[in-house]
């Protein structure tokens, strides 16, 4: 969950501009269940659970980190 979150949050970050100039925020929405879906089913396929934690740890400080820094 919070993988999907914070991949949410930076989306508008590394997204380019719509055509009238705005952040697509919206995708970021809009894709949110897929975002969801994507570490909800890779933590329950993955054999090593250890390796998912570390993969996933590794994906929500990552976009926290560019959030961070590009709040700050």
């Amino acid at each position: 969950m919070l993988a999907s979150l914070a991949t949410m949050a930076a989306m508008p970050l590394w997204l380019p501009a719509g055509p009238g100039g705005v952040d697509d925020i919206v995708l970021a929405i809009v894709l949110t269940p897929l975002l969801w879906a994507v570490p909800f089913f890779y933590a329950c396929l993955e054999p090593e659970l250890p390796r998912c934690a570390a993969v996933l740890a590794a994906l929500t400080l990552g976009q926290g980190l560019l959030v961070a820094v590009t709040m700050g």
